[in-house]
């Protein structure tokens, strides 16, 4: 591996390891600044993240978009890390799921 690909890979790792933290992260200070009208049990997660919730940007900048990102930055490394062989790009399947779900989840922080 050349310098460059193994601090990429190294780069993904690190945004694999960070995107579940930030997303729990986000969520729990999010559950946290709720009055006690929201409960974790009856309501749906989403919620945190309504107009009408008394903190949204918690659960869709912190919980929703910074996550896609860091989820979109582990994919990429991880297909940069792949190789450029047929048998390593056969596999890139898995990858470009994880990239299309990183997007989707940070663009879903984007609606009101």
């Amino acid at each position: 591996m050349t310098r460059q690909v193994l601090r990429a890979s190294r780069a993904a790792a690190m945004c694999g390891l960070a995107a579940p933290v930030s997303f729990v992260a986000g969520v729990v200070l999010a559950d946290v600044v709720q009055p006690a009208a929201f409960s974790p049990v009856n309501d749906d997660i989403s919620d945190l993240g309504a107009v009408t919730a008394s903190a949204p940007w918690l659960y869709n900048q912190v919980a929703s978009n910074l996550t896609g990102i860091l989820v979109l930055g582990f994919a990429l490394g991880l297909w940069t890390a792949l190789g450029r062989g047929f048998l390593s790009r056969a596999g890139v399947l898995g990858p470009a799921l994880r990239r299309e779900a990183g997007r989707i989840l940070g663009l879903r922080g984007l609606q009101p």
